[in-house]
């Protein structure tokens, strides 16, 4: 099998698995608000690690990082499968609950997000990749995931407690970040994106 036909067996295995872990078909507003925050969560956390991936192993160099990051590329399509999922969620709370209405900026916002994961899924395959060439790739990427950690703080930064790891973990993400960037910029080295 193809490096391609793998990849899109995790983006299959990501909505798989969101699809499980919520129940497959829900029914009623309050599955549907449970299953959005499982799929959103799990969505996290697998975002997340694509997140730190590079600039954890520019930091500690260790065979768990460089490994974390020699599968990114999956870890990324898997995160897009969940996020398909939410998606048909979303679609459903609009099409069964009347009393869904949520803000325009988080309409507007939360649009551009699944834009830019179909973006990013669809140049993580090899033919797409190349039509885009490397510079434009990369351009998608980083616009992509800076995006969508905006939308993760967006939705974690609050003062209630049950955000608190999830909020915790994207600071961390963030200073992880800042601190590879200052590092590289001492050293003159290009940083992680």
């Amino acid at each position: 099998m193809s490096e391609d036909g793998r990849r899109l067996q995790v983006f299959c295995a990501g909505v798989a698995l969101a699809a499980v872990a919520t129940g497959g078909a829900i029914a009623g507003e309050v599955d549907l608000r449970s299953a959005l925050r499982l799929t959103g969560r799990l969505a996290f956390v697998l975002w997340f690690l694509t997140f730190v991936a590079s600039p954890t192993n520019q930091l500690i160099g260790s065979n768990l990082s460089r490994l974390l990051l020699r599968q990114r590329p999956r870890i990324g399509l898997a995160f897009a499968g969940v996020q398909t999922w939410h998606a048909l969620l979303i679609l459903t709370m609009f099409s069964t609950v009347p009393s869904f209405e949520p803000a325009p900026t988080v309409l507007v916002g939360g649009g551009i997000g699944f834009v830019a994961i179909a973006a990013m899924t669809v140049t993580s395959f090899r033919r797409p990749a190349r039509a885009v060439g490397r510079r434009w790739w990369r351009r998608i990427h980083t616009a992509g995931t800076w995006w969508i950690a905006m939308i993760f703080a967006f939705d974690f930064f609050r003062p209630e407690p049950e955000y608190l790891p999830f909020a915790g973990a994207l600071a961390a993400g963030f200073a992880l970040r800042a601190v590879v960037r200052i590092r590289a910029r001492a050293a003159n080295v290009v940083p992680a994106r």
